[in-house]
């Protein structure tokens, strides 16, 4: 009779990892509980089944009012067993962590990884130019298959009526899932991890198949796919911290007063290992919370955790990037709660396979399931009832026909089910004018270049407009060095479908555009184009440059009609960049280090300022994504159903921060001391992307020396 009694007893700590006397894992009822010397009281201190360990765990805690505590939920529970049990609706879900972030410095570990990193730059530069190898000979080929868009590959293609078993099978295991505790999440995602470090070559190999390989051979998706096993070992710590009743603390809490007087909070999330300061020395990361909101770590989590109905979700993968494809479903089933069927893109279905690899050890407890198809797959999985929820990776316009359905778009829009996604933009680079030596120029230049080229341009963050000051006496020589590290670059092929359209329509509105790049790959092919430089373009309202994203290799400079006073130019371009420009995704800010000095309150303001999601001093997008600390998505608040843009809702996160409006990640002004990973130009991409992947999935000194040795060699 105590046992039935006692299941009402609200649950305050989190579950055990396993019980010592039956051994199950699954959420029922075990206790950890904080004994007076203040130690984790571990599984086999205490029984822990049955109402006599629920009894003495209460009372070996030492503190009498436990007492007090355990006599009233008794009594609680003996009235609510007489009504019948509590009701679905009033259950509540616990957080055995402290939600509340308090204001907190800068810990003396941090301060000490940060001097380590600064104190071997002068040793790493040295070593890099010891190591350097020559520039290699690189095999550059465009694609050699073509994607069956938009219907799909029929060899892979998901019959409608194994789609609905799938769906039903989700809908079963879906309440299960949610009430998966932290610690198996954790073990799953670890196992993912692992998974996804094997299949790394093979993917790369299927990419260069149909994306080309070009001056970095093989190395692009390889340092693109080094994102999913480290956001899944990232996500694995979190919730490891949340399972043992802990926060994972952020390095900083700090509070900001805005322009109209409202706090708000700004979380550090970035570097937090010594390897990260290694790695990225000096950067700092940080979430910007809402004004005026209390900073809290995993109440969202919380509340899908444990929830009673749990949640299916469709995801439609992204078509450009298989890494975003991947990070979206361990996003949703980890950190949301969710099962999820994920629509493969047909433009990059043939990943599909190893992704269903990697994520074996979801499939195999009910939370994953992965279809492909065209059109009609996604209209199905649209209007299924088992469906309650969708995320999408793409273009506005299929957003919009997803929610609008080809419906006008005023009112209430005719699919009621939520959606959240993460679409595109039209990314500016802001130049702040100030004094740069040729050195500076050049770096910059090529660091703009690199996120033009990457992956064809087929990214959602690269850069696209360049925004400079009409009277900066070093414009004419910056946009030289932009033109010039085009001009070094491979002609790329437009492998994904529509973009030669897209091309076209930019090459008509600006035919003075210069063509920039040479032909070197192997086996050229009729989508073939070179780079797309268009100068003097003017930030008037409704520029076609501005409002449209061109997705295909081009770049637009935006001249801002200011002097070479950098306030003004501040100024007037948060202006052109938050209300003429589309999109809300990632912005770049580039200041040297004497402007900054000078104009420190108005540089700060202008990251304030700025209306993206994603905002990144002395960088560009390209190196804010990869950071899965940080958040990614459309800046929050801005868009509407109506006015989708860049999306609603923001993925990655992986310390599970709440409400958080934007990250800003501030990058150093003095370049690596050696090329920069991420850089086109760099000479051992293919060799350093491996050992990335190798690094992601397991932290550790030899991994980390195998990276670095690889970079340096660059």
């Amino acid at each position: 009779m105590l046992q039935r009694i006692l299941v009402f007893i609200p649950q305050p700590f989190s579950h055990c990892r396993a019980c010592h006397r039956c051994g199950n894992r699954a959420p029922h009822g075990h206790l950890k509980i904080r004994s007076p010397d203040k130690r984790t009281r571990q599984p086999g201190d205490l029984p822990d089944c049955g109402p006599l360990g629920l009894v003495s765990s209460y009372i070996a805690s030492g503190y009498p009012c436990n007492i007090l505590i355990l006599v009233t939920q008794v009594i609680r529970g003996m009235y609510e067993f007489g009504r019948g049990g509590y009701a679905e609706s009033q259950a509540l879900v616990t957080t055995p962590w402290d939600t509340r972030l308090q204001l907190r410095g800068l810990g003396m570990k941090q301060r000490i990884f940060s001097g380590l990193a600064g104190a071997s730059r002068p040793f790493i530069r040295l070593a890099s130019l010891v190591l350097r190898r020559r520039q290699a000979d690189v095999l550059m080929q465009h694609p050699t298959k073509i994607a069956a868009y938009p219907s799909g590959d029929p060899e892979l293609r998901t019959p409608l009526d194994k789609v609905v078993a799938k769906l039903d099978y989700l809908s079963h295991t879906k309440v299960t899932w949610s009430k998966m505790p932290p610690d198996e999440r954790a073990r799953l995602a670890r196992r993912c991890a692992k998974l996804a470090h094997g299949v790394a070559e093979r993917l790369a190999e299927r990419e260069v198949q149909f994306k080309g390989a070009y001056e970095t051979a093989d190395g692009d998706p390889l340092l693109a796919w080094y994102t999913v096993p480290k956001y899944l070992n990232d996500l694995a710590n979190t919730l490891d911290k949340f399972a043992r009743g802990k926060q994972r603390v952020p390095l900083k809490v700090r509070e900001r007063r805005a322009a109209d007087g409202s706090a708000q909070a700004v979380v550090r999330v970035f570097p937090e290992t010594l390897y990260d300061h290694l790695v990225f020395p000096g950067w700092e990361g940080e979430l910007w919370i809402k004004p005026d909101t209390e900073p809290t770590q995993g109440v969202s989590f919380a509340r899908g955790c444990g929830s009673h109905r749990g949640e299916l979700c469709a995801v439609f993968g992204a078509g450009n990037q298989v890494n975003v494809a991947a990070m979206d479903v361990a996003q949703k089933v980890l950190a949301d709660s969710c099962v999820v069927v994920c629509k493969m893109n047909p433009v990059n279905e043939y990943a599909g396979p190893l992704l269903e690899e990697v994520f074996s050890p979801l499939v195999q407890v009910g939370a994953v399931q992965f279809v492909y198809g065209g059109a009609e797959i996604g209209q199905l999985l649209t209007a299924a009832e088992q469906v309650d929820s969708i995320h999408m990776t793409g273009s506005h316009h299929t957003h919009d026909a997803i929610v609008w359905q080809g419906q006008p778009k005023v009112g209430t829009p005719p699919l009621t089910k939520r959606v959240d996604s993460e679409l595109g933009c039209v990314s500016p680079v802001l130049v702040v004018p100030g004094k740069w030596t040729d050195k500076e120029l050049d770096e910059k230049a090529a660091d703009i270049v690199a996120a033009v080229v990457n992956n064809a341009s087929f990214n959602c963050l690269a850069a696209k407009c360049v925004l400079v000051a009409r009277g900066w006496d070093l414009r004419e020589r910056f946009l030289k060095r932009i033109e010039y590290h085009l001009q070094a670059c491979s002609a790329r092929a437009c492998y994904y479908p529509g973009s030669k359209e897209k091309y076209d329509a930019y090459m008509t509105h600006y035919p003075h555009a210069k063509l920039l790049g040479v032909e070197r790959a192997e086996g050229a092919c009729q989508s073939t184009v070179r780079w797309a430089l268009a100068r003097g373009v003017e930030a008037a309202e409704g520029e076609f440059a501005l409002v449209n994203e061109p997705w295909c290799g081009v770049l637009t400079e935006v001249v801002v009609d200011c002097g070479n006073d950098p306030v003004e130019f501040i100024t007037k371009a948060a202006h052109v960049a938050n209300e003429q420009m589309w999109g809300t995704l990632s912005c770049g800010v580039y200041c040297d280090p004497g402007t900054h000095r000078r104009h420190q309150g108005a540089l700060e303001e202008l990251l304030a300022s700025l209306q993206y999601g994603c905002v990144v001093l002395n960088g560009t997008g390209l190196v804010g994504f990869a950071l899965t600390p940080l958040t990614w998505g459309g800046f929050v608040g801005r868009s509407t159903l109506h006015d989708v843009q860049s999306g609603i809702g923001i993925v990655h996160n992986s310390f599970l921060v709440d409400n958080v409006q934007k990250s800003v990640l501030r990058v150093p002004w003095a370049a690596l001391p050696f090329t920069n990973y991420w850089d086109h130009r760099h000479r051992n991409v293919p060799a350093m992307g491996r050992h990335l992947v190798a690094f992601g999935a397991k932290e550790g000194f030899l991994n980390f020396v195998k990276v670095a040795w690889a970079a340096l060699r660059g």
